[in-house]
């Protein structure tokens, strides 16, 4: 890459600094400054009374749609997030903060490569006063629900993409084996083309559990196949359900949405993991290779 010009950079930060202000306004202007190759602004807001009384607001913006498969660990820094909350919380929370992550930011994936530069800030001022939210299971809740929130927003958007590809896995010996299903799935180029084709090859989905290297029972695996309002079994004690090409066609129907919903039963313990990604489209490769660097 190249050196950033630092005088640039200096004026920009006097002039935004200038510029400060609250207010939606402000805030719809701090999420478009952010964007790069995004075409929509990642933002979510929710309020929660915690379990002593009093009420609390969390907001969170982001942006990141290509070259994204965040690995973010609490105190280390081509996502960016900004996370507020009026909550009142102590550095005891870093571990949950840790916790929300690998359940959300670090359940996403584009294209399997991650950035240099993921980062998540979480700031809280405590200005709603009230009791510490560490422990507030109403607190976690909520937060988990935004950064979800932000996480699928990020997949929606990845560069050239026209399909969310959420993948459940559930039944998994471990919850390691379970999140390693879901991102060799979500990062499968066969898997992300067959559903930008609407295809309806089950085995690319097998292929990819296969090389996760988690433990599995081949024998009882159930995979099936969610989209709109259709929900088809593909796979049922590890043996095809459909043959005929009628049956084929209604696999096709479901892949044939917006959001794809790819759920895997393992069959051999009780831990699960949800993640997302998106179809691997021609733009993707259009956008990258005229991308200038």
């Amino acid at each position: 890459g190249r050196f950033m010009d630092m005088h640039k950079i200096k004026y920009g930060i006097s002039r935004a600094s200038r510029e400060l202000a609250v207010g939606r306004d402000a805030d719809n202007r701090l999420a478009e400054a952010i964007m790069t190759t995004d075409t929509i602004k990642k933002e979510c807001a929710a309020r929660v009374r915690l379990s002593d009384g009093t009420m609390v607001y969390i907001g969170a913006i982001s942006k990141g749609s290509g070259m994204i498969a965040p690995h973010m660990k609490v105190l280390h820094g081509t996502t960016l997030s900004v996370v507020t909350t009026d909550a009142k919380l102590s550095p005891k929370f870093r571990e949950t903060w840790q916790e929300i992550l690998d359940d959300s930011m670090n359940m996403v994936s584009v294209d399997g490569d991650q950035s240099t530069n993921d980062t998540c800030l979480l700031l809280a001022n405590g200005m709603a006063r009230g009791s510490c939210a560490d422990d507030d299971p109403l607190f976690r809740e909520a937060l988990q629900a935004v950064m979800n929130k932000i996480a699928r927003t990020i997949a929606i958007d990845g560069e050239g993409a026209t399909k969310l590809i959420e993948v459940q896995v559930n039944n998994a010996a471990t919850k390691e084996d379970a999140r390693k299903v879901v991102k060799q799935v979500i990062n499968s180029p066969l898997v992300k083309s067959a559903i930008f084709g609407s295809d309806p090859n089950y085995g690319r989905v097998m292929m990819a559990l296969g090389n996760s290297g988690a433990d599995f029972n081949l024998e009882e695996v159930r995979l099936v196949i969610k989209g709109g309002e259709m929900e088809v079994p593909i796979l049922e004690g590890g043996a095809p359900i459909f043959q005929e090409e009628r049956s084929i066609e209604v696999v096709r129907m479901a892949m044939d949405n917006k959001e794809v919903t790819i759920e895997l039963d393992l069959a051999i313990g009780n831990e699960s993991a949800v993640g997302w990604g998106c179809d691997l489209t021609y733009d993707y490769v259009r956008i990258n290779a005229e991308y200038s660097t």
